[in-house]
């Protein structure tokens, strides 16, 4: 399951939130993985029933996170009651 091109495309070589940190993007030829320093996960495009278009891990053990495509320079993650804003670098 590749992410569409188009919206890797998009994507910032990196992205930071105050709270949880920095994310790396790493493109290979036929995967995007998102390095957070202590772990990796690789990820995928998911289009979500609102229209919105998410970034969802899929690596063994790490899928289940979502990150949100904002408005182009930012990434969301959400928790049952919190929205971290990741924005790129």
């Amino acid at each position: 399951m590749p992410a569409k091109a188009e919206a890797v495309e998009q994507l910032a070589a990196s992205y930071r939130n105050d709270e949880l940190g920095e994310i790396v993007v790493i493109l290979n030829e036929e995967t995007v993985i998102f390095d957070f320093g202590e772990f990796t996960n690789e990820v995928t495009t998911k289009m979500n029933p609102d229209g919105s278009l998410s970034f969802a891990s899929i690596s063994p053990g790490r899928a289940g996170f979502e990150f949100i495509v904002g408005d182009g320079q930012t990434l969301i993650l959400r928790d049952a009651q919190h929205a971290y804003i990741f924005a790129a670098k």
